[in-house]
């Protein structure tokens, strides 16, 4: 208040009569006042719509979700306010992978990344060259044992897969988790195949170049990455990056295939294990579903002008390129807010147009100036008012 006060250059007197010296030279408890009853008439909830910013306590909520998240993630414990908060929406911040201690120092890490086929450009590159390379490379592991990893991402949920010689794991992750989460947690529990079927040597493939780029970084892995890094500590094999169909020769070819199919498989058959773990990333991915919906919730239970029209916590389309003037425009019009059909108010008389006048009004000058911008403009597309 104090801020705008001090913005104003005119001495004039507004449409209510009041003069500026008046405000000016009221109190900071009298400007409190003053400030209180504003924020009581004005509809915020609409304002906030408008900007697609969620009011403050649905805020203070998505903040208690990271925290929670963070120290669980830290081995820390959540205290009972916190949970408390999150009762009513459900936020399973329990399940996030906790963060892992490094068993070497960063600078001692192995790579048993090998990603030669990456650096082909897979547009310009003929698939024989493809199949040539990957031949070189798996032809100095005939000894070791070959394990394909896939994961699955659809509309009916997540999937992850390993698939060595007769033997399929299938995983079953959360529906929120990315596809890289079901990649990495493939890597991860070959890995553990290996250690518990006492596997001496295995190359594992994977087409899945962001997760193994994640278990190359030696410094700041995140808590899957840095699960796999440990597991590979105390194991001897190597991993190998292609992609997909075109990186292969027809035998790797079928097998590929086949960890695709049963990766698909894995999001719906009941022999795949569900998991209830997820990363970072997908925790914070969820908390903004379950934001975005309480956020709507609430909105809907409003009674404001702009419930009445617009029945979304999403921003209304506008014309590419518009200014926040022209913006401001088309929303007042939108609701029906303008000098024309509130000027009564200031004025203290009585309306001059019955209610239904007055949207029929709204409406053509909605529609005129939507047909004067597209008559200015050309072929410029415009969405509807």
């Amino acid at each position: 208040m104090v801020r705008a006060t001090s913005k104003c250059t005119s001495l004039a007197p507004g449409p209510d009569g009041i003069p500026y010296c008046f405000i000016y030279n009221l109190p900071i408890s009298a400007l409190d006042s003053i400030v209180m009853v504003f924020n009581k008439i004005c509809p915020i909830p609409s304002v906030l719509n408008i900007a697609g910013v969620a009011p403050l306590d649905i805020r203070r909520v998505h903040s208690t979700m990271l925290l929670a998240i963070r120290r669980t993630q830290n081995n820390l414990k959540v205290t009972k306010q916190i949970t408390d908060t999150l009762e009513d929406t459900h936020f399973p911040h329990s399940d996030v992978i906790k963060n892992e201690t490094p068993l070497m120092a960063p600078w001692l890490v192995n790579n048993y990344v090998n990603s030669e086929l990456s650096e082909l450009a897979k547009n310009d590159t003929p698939p024989i060259i493809f199949n040539q390379h990957l031949q070189s490379i798996t032809s100095d592991l005939c000894d070791y044992t070959e394990m394909y990893t896939e994961g699955s991402k659809t509309d009916n949920g997540v999937g992850a897969v390993v698939v060595f010689k007769d033997h399929v794991l299938m995983l079953r992750l959360h529906n929120f988790c990315s596809i890289y989460s079901a990649e990495a947690t493939a890597i991860f529990y070959v890995l553990d195949l290996i250690k518990t079927r006492h596997i001496l040597k295995a190359a594992i493939l994977s087409d899945s170049l962001s997760s193994l780029r994640s278990i190359e970084n030696p410094f700041t892995p995140n808590e899957i990455a840095r699960k796999i890094q440990n597991q590979l500590h105390n194991l001897t094999f190597r991993i190998l990056h292609h992609f997909d169909m075109d990186s292969q020769s027809q035998s790797n070819h079928g097998k590929r295939e086949r960890a695709d199919e049963k990766a698909r498989q894995a999001i719906t058959s009941p022999d795949a294990i569900k998991l209830n773990g997820f990363t970072l990333h997908d925790a914070k991915s969820l908390s903004k579903t379950i934001i975005s919906n309480i956020w709507l919730r609430a909105w809907r239970l409003g009674s404001t002008k702009l419930n009445e029209i617009k029945h979304t916590t999403l921003a209304w389309p506008s014309p590419p390129n518009i200014s926040s003037k022209i913006e401001t425009a088309i929303n007042r019009m939108r609701i029906g807010h303008s000098s024309l059909t509130y000027q009564h108010l200031m004025k203290r008389e009585d309306p001059l147009f019955a209610q239904a006048v007055v949207h029929s009004l709204q409406l053509n000058i909605s529609l005129q100036n939507a047909a004067n911008l597209r008559e200015k403009n050309g072929k410029q597309e415009y969405h509807s008012f």
